[in-house]
């Protein structure tokens, strides 16, 4: 079954259907060591455990076909996390009623964890292990102080034991079980949520990647058919202004009808830009010209924002991309460093090589653009790569610069991350690959 991401309905409704194995299994397996293995001196304990399995999940069942949380995350994550933990006191009961300190099944309580994980990703995995750990250690101890009565199986090596004399007599044996049964749950915890978040990631980039994708062939043919007839516009208001001649006022209208014009065609070529970016010219690229390039075509528009550029320039090793397309990406950047920055501020770009943890063995050069402005909020940064999506509405922004310096990024193996906060400014960092003994690229 395919979970859709952040679902809580449907995740609650597929634990409630992977439940009804296990509640089959426990009947199977109990049956089998009652009535073939004879290892069981009383069944019935776990066979009232299993009825009542039975039972709450055909409440829980009733819940998800009523929806009764429907509508309500809160409700929908209480709900999962709810028939989590009845999982748990469940499997502990079983494991009690069958000696839980030399049951093979207590290793069962690592699926809660990784299943919360699937279901929850986050804190909600370290709750459970931490409270599996709880359950079976409250269990060992109370049978080591003889609290409560121990249930044996009737394995042959036991035959010669008085009954729970392994419990009152070999402490060290119960504390490393408890102590292997607990760091084994978190450590799982731990993983299974880090790889889950990870998948996440992975899971929204990649609908990112099909939106852009489909966004693109739907604005390809969109730009082409506006930049025909806004050539004819352009060409018959030249027409107008000749004729016209020496009327000011008149003049004035054209000539703002003219600058409309020009933005909606250059609008329409950056949507053709998105739609179909021009192939790729891989090679060994040097960044500080890259860099330089980048700066040069801002001109003097710097200096005239009152922004200062700080370029800490260093010999760094040459890069694996295409050099038109990192100048690019670098203007684009530049450029809305500069438009956050109305006031004058400072822009700073740093290179360096970086070791990532996740891009071991590879040689990476990370170049860092920072700016002194206003900063974005963390709706903002999360959806600042979204193709159309922009803060500079009034100022005729499109919202494709970033998304277009994403996707180039991503055909070059790169990627680019995004740090920021209201009143702190904002740091782009942009990764590359050392271009190593790659293919000898011609650079411009």
């Amino acid at each position: 079954m395919r979970l859709a991401p952040g679902n809580l309905k449907e995740r609650a409704c597929w634990l409630v259907s992977l439940r009804w194995p296990a509640c089959l299994s426990v009947f199977l397996t109990v049956w089998l060591a009652d009535r073939v293995f004879h290892v069981l001196p009383d069944p019935m304990p776990l066979y009232l455990v299993g009825a009542g399995l039975l039972l709450y999940n055909l409440f829980f069942l009733l819940v998800c076909r009523r929806g009764w949380f429907a509508g309500s995350r809160r409700a929908g994550r209480a709900l999962i996390l709810t028939q989590v933990i009845l999982d748990l006191l469940s499997l502990t009961l079983l494991l009690y009623f069958s000696d839980l300190a030399h049951n093979p099944f207590i290793l069962f309580y690592v699926f809660h964890v990784v299943i919360t994980s699937i279901l929850l990703p986050g804190a909600a995995s370290f709750f459970v292990g931490g409270l599996a750990s709880l359950f079976a250690g409250g269990v060992l101890l109370f049978q080591y102080l003889g609290w409560i009565p121990v249930h044996p199986l009737n394995f042959s090596w036991m035959a010669s034991l008085a009954p729970g004399a392994l419990y009152r007599g070999d402490a060290s044996y119960l504390l490393g079980l408890f102590l292997a049964l607990a760091s084994t749950l978190m450590i799982t915890a731990y993983f299974t949520s880090s790889l889950s978040r990870y998948g996440e990631r992975i899971c929204a980039r990649l609908r990112m990647n099909e939106r852009i994708l489909g966004i693109g062939q739907l604005v390809a043919g969109f730009a082409h058919q506006v930049n025909n007839p806004l050539d004819g516009l352009q060409n018959s208001l030249r027409r107008l202004g000749r004729e016209i001649g020496d009327q000011p006022g008149r003049r004035e209208t054209i000539r703002l009808m003219e600058e409309a014009l020009g933005r909606i065609e250059k609008v329409a070529g950056r949507l053709q830009e998105f739609a179909r970016p021009k192939g790729l010219e891989m090679g060994r690229v040097d960044l500080n010209r890259a860099v330089e390039g980048a700066l040069a075509l801002l001109g003097g528009e710097a200096a005239r924002r009152g922004v200062e550029i700080r370029w800490d320039r260093k010999a760094l090793p040459r890069v694996w991309g295409d050099f038109y397309s990192l100048q690019e990406v670098f203007f684009n950047l530049f450029s809305n460093a500069m438009d956050a920055m109305e006031g004058g501020g400072t822009l700073e770009i740093k290179a360096s090589r970086v070791f990532p943890p996740e891009q071991a063995g590879e040689e990476v050069v990370a170049v860092e653009i920072e700016d002194t402005g206003e900063g974005m909020s963390p709706a903002v940064r999360e959806r600042i790569f979204e193709p159309f999506f922009t803060t500079k509405g009034e100022k005729g922004g499109t919202g494709l610069g970033l998304a277009l310096c994403r996707m180039l990024l991503s055909e070059m193996g790169g990627r680019i991350e995004v740090e920021s906060g209201p009143g702190r400014g904002t740091l782009f960092r942009v990764f590359l690959l050392e271009a190593g003994r790659r293919g000898k690229g011609v650079e411009p």
